[in-house]
């Protein structure tokens, strides 16, 4: 017995393909507030969840920050890392991290303040037979010691070294 050949040929492939759903970043570990004198080190940290890549924006104040002399911004294993080196009151605002992919986006805030350099001295006179003065930190405060020559004014003028 013989079989008719058929005209038709069909062929059927099969794709299938595997992938893992893209997850949104989810921030796991949020920034904190943080108060500062001036002069201080800013360190701002969070820890974002995600599908790679992520790509992370800093802002302050709704405008972004790019890595400049004083500021480092970092992205290493999850965390993202803020840093300024001597704050002024300028440094004061509003500070947001933002974490993008391919699935959405997301954003965490805090809120810095900077407590002017001034605000915590404790002027002590000492009667001595030089002119001179120092600052020094005791306890949380500032404390400021000059000699009966020195103007009151001077001090106010001079920024200690930290």
């Amino acid at each position: 017995m013989r079989r008719a050949k058929s005209k038709y040929r069909y062929r059927i492939d099969w794709l299938i393909s595997l992938s893992e759903a893209r997850k949104p970043p989810v921030f796991d570990v949020p920034l904190k507030p943080a108060t500062l004198d001036e002069g201080e080190k800013l360190i701002l940290r969070c820890h974002v969840c995600g599908s790679s890549p992520l790509k992370i924006q800093w802002m302050k104040d709704r405008k972004e920050l790019t890595p400049s002399g004083s500021t480092r911004i970092s992205f290493s294993d999850g965390t993202a890392c803020l840093e300024i080196s001597t704050v002024s009151k300028l440094n004061a605002g509003d500070y947001l991290c933002k974490a993008t992919n391919e699935a959405g986006s997301e954003f965490c805030k805090a809120k810095v303040t900077v407590k002017d350099l001034y605000s915590k001295i404790l002027f002590i006179y000492t009667p001595a037979s030089t002119n001179s003065w120092s600052l020094q930190q005791t306890s949380g405060w500032k404390v400021c010691t000059w000699k009966p020559s020195c103007k009151l004014i001077d001090v106010f003028y001079v920024v200690p070294s930290y």
